[in-house]
């Protein structure tokens, strides 16, 4: 077997030497002597283009990498800058007296490790000679029916795709052309009409005595080297190539794959392989091809990647401080990420509310860019409760008139993805805008009622306070509420109520999302909860962070009181006077009760020890 493949791979390497470039172009100039397009090249300098990067600018943000040469064409949401799709970019060449002609591109889209094509956005790559019936050359679909489904080759050209996936960077596609003549014609039809999907083409390539490269290969799709997985099932898909995997005598092998130091499993597919119930923390896995005596083909054909499992569910009541490493909010703890641009950054600041400093750090954003979300443990039912210290510090360039949400709750979506049930939204409170702005707390998704009672300052701190019920559909929203029976500034209703399983930070545009500053985030069943105040003889005490790990914070306490900490069996653990702060660090992880009482009054609310 060793010879035959030997033998196999030098003969290979003759004839694919022999072949050689007749035509090559990379998008370097403008153009106009090598393609035409059925619309005039457009961008609108961001998220909306068609169009070659020599001839315009489509901003930063577009992350594919290693093109050939400065220059490469790239299409995203075609229709966003008034296009209608399909648009096409045609190429012709003269291949008289050629044979055996190849065709071969650099192909790459920018996913922003978040799959963004739906099921009718396609790019086809098609060729006719001499003006004949055209033949397809290469197709790129999304692999699956819904939305933001992964972006693949489809190998049969059935409308899914279901070969390699499409990477961020510049990968080769390779295709035979069948037939002879005088003229080739290329066509690339670009079917990407909503926001983030996109497609980038490079290195164009025309070949003759082209010979397909048959060596076996094998490639890990999905998930990606590196992931961070929120769930403890994973789908391993790969894809092999020129090798017939079975458990038959005519078959070339099968698969066997390690995960972490496990023994080998044999595998006689090419269907995904299914890891379920995962530990959290970072697994690797290798698959390899092997003959049918289970030995590795020479050389070894097999692939490696490694990925970390985190179980994606944040159980209630949960309490952010964002006391995290100084980078994106998304990937730390269990903060997840959706769409594409610039991050919600974690920075080294606090906000102060009521005379208290927070603890940790907080985050901050503007404009447009990535929205954060972390997943609530779906079994909440009933009212939801979100809080947090809020800081808008400019809302200068708020042009939309219905202002925009920053913050909502969300329920798992059928089809996938996060429903938005209930939002938080901030517009100016003046025309022409100056430092005051208003808020509102609606299941609308446009033209929401706002608090005009109440203007809140640029560059003040306010304890936001949102609840949802999943069993109603109400929504109320406080601002600043004293105390937890403080009545709600803002009712709404959500006609069609869903329980509560995502809380989002999003960011929309710069005519809708202000520069906002966010601390101190809590959710959980209670307004008493998300309050962190206590009433104490007329005192309003704040305690703060609950979960703690070590130590619970008081502000507002005038003299000290004595506090007593129970299990919920009633066990007394700590008892000790206070004033600032009571040291939690002894006990073991779990909810207990606190009680704080001076000579006259008391005071019991529940903790969460991490």
């Amino acid at each position: 077997m060793k010879k035959i493949y030997f033998l196999f791979t030098f003969i290979l390497s003759i004839s694919v030497y022999s072949q050689s470039v007749v035509y090559s172009y990379s998008f370097e100039d403008d153009g106009s002597s090598s393609y035409t397009t059925s619309t005039p090249e457009f961008s609108d300098g961001y998220y909306d283009f068609f169009t070659s990067t020599f001839n315009n600018s489509i901003g930063n943000n577009y992350g594919v990498t290693g093109q050939d040469g400065n220059y490469y064409f790239a299409a995203q949401d075609m229709d966003g800058d008034g296009a209608t799709v399909p648009q096409t970019l045609t190429m012709t060449y003269d291949i008289t007296g050629l044979n055996n002609l190849g065709f071969k591109i650099l192909v790459a889209e920018d996913d922003y490790k978040d799959p963004k094509w739906d099921d009718d956005d396609y790019v086809h790559i098609d060729y006719a000679i001499d003006n004949g019936s055209p033949s397809p050359l290469i197709y790129i679909e999304s692999e699956g029916s819904g939305y933001n489904t992964e972006t693949r080759v489809d190998t049969d050209f059935n409308g899914v795709g279901d070969g390699e996936a499409i990477t961020e960077a510049f990968m080769e596609l390779e295709a035979p052309i069948s037939g002879t003549g005088s003229t080739l014609t290329v066509t690339f039809t670009f079917s990407l009409d909503s926001g983030n999907e996109d497609i980038a083409f490079d290195n164009i390539r025309i070949l003759k005595d082209y010979v397909a490269d048959t060596t076996p290969t094998l490639n890990i799709t999905n998930p990606k080297d590196g992931s961070t997985i929120y769930s403890k099932d994973v789908s391993i898909e790969f894809i092999v190539q020129n090798f017939s995997v079975g458990n038959t005598t005519t078959d070339d092998g099968h698969i066997h794959y390690i995960l972490d130091s496990d023994q080998p499993v044999m595998k006689y597919d090419t269907t995904p392989v299914s890891l379920t119930n995962l530990a959290e923390g970072q697994h690797t896995i290798t698959i390899s091809l092997v003959d049918n005596s289970h030995n590795p083909l020479d050389p070894a054909i097999e692939t490696t990647i490694s990925f970390t499992i985190i179980d994606p569910l944040t159980s209630l009541p949960y309490q952010d401080s964002f006391n995290y490493n100084l980078s994106s909010l998304n990937g730390q703890n269990k903060w997840q990420e959706l769409y594409s641009g610039d991050d919600i950054m974690v920075v080294d600041q606090n906000l102060t509310y009521d005379g208290t400093t927070s603890t940790g750090k907080m985050i901050s954003f503007s404009g447009s860019g990535k929205e954060s979300f972390i997943e609530i443990d779906p079994t909440q039912d009933g009212i939801t409760f979100i809080s947090f210290w809020l800081n808008v510090n400019d809302i200068s360039t708020i042009t939309d008139s219905d202002g925009g949400y920053f913050a909502l709750f969300g329920s798992e979506r059928s089809s996938g993805g996060i429903e938005f049930e209930s939002r938080i939204w901030l517009k100016p409170s003046t025309d022409p805008i100056a430092n005051t702005y208003n808020l509102s707390f609606s299941s609308a998704s446009s033209n929401p009622d706002y608090i005009t009672a109440s203007e809140l300052n640029v560059d003040e701190t306010y304890l936001i306070v949102m609840s949802y019920n999943s069993n109603s559909g109400e929504v109320l929203g406080w601002i600043n509420p004293s105390s937890s029976s403080a009545p709600a500034l803002m009712t709404s209703t959500d006609s069609s109520p869903n329980v509560i399983s995502y809380f989002v930070i999003r960011q929309d545009s710069n005519s809708e999302t202000a520069s906002i500053d966010i601390d101190e985030l809590k959710i959980g069943s209670s307004l008493t909860y998300v309050l962190d105040v206590v009433e104490l003889n007329g005192m309003r005490v704040a305690v703060y962070p609950n979960p703690t790990q070590t130590t619970l914070n008081f502000s507002g306490l005038n003299a000290p009181v004595q506090a007593s900490v129970f299990d919920m069996l009633g066990k007394l653990h700590i008892q000790t006077e206070v004033t600032n702060t009571l040291d939690v660090s002894a006990l073991k992880s779990g909810l207990y009760m606190v009680e704080i009482k001076n000579e006259t009054s008391s005071k019991v609310f529940k903790m969460l020890k991490q």
